[in-house]
């Protein structure tokens, strides 16, 4: 995100609902942009998802916004444009995807 981010959140819900946070950064700093590493591996159950949030905060109020007057923004890679992204890297537990019945992610 670039000056209009406020907050960024990236959780794993598993298949019975239960919601885990990976990252959350409740007060967005432009200068944060970079690769976090969790310092455990995050496990990620097969038939879970993965949910990027964000809050983006375009108004007067907002002492980072560098559009006055208030424009509208849309995405894009300048500093006055905005973006959301949270690349994940995933590496597979081979053992645990031989065990998956046929049809289900397995051969």
């Amino acid at each position: 995100m670039h000056n209009l981010g406020r907050q960024i959140k990236v959780e794993v819900e598993d298949r019975d609902g239960t919601k885990r946070p990976v990252i959350y950064i409740d007060n967005w700093d432009f200068n944060w942009q970079g690769s976090y590493t969790p310092v455990n591996p995050v496990s990620i159950p097969f038939g879970s998802t993965v949910r990027v949030t964000c809050v983006f905060d375009n108004s007067a109020g907002n002492p980072k916004n560098p559009n006055n007057p208030i424009v509208p923004v849309g995405w894009g890679e300048r500093t006055s444009d905005e973006m959301a992204v949270a690349l994940i890297g995933v590496i597979f537990d081979n053992e645990a995807v031989l065990q998956l019945p046929f049809g289900a992610g397995g051969k």
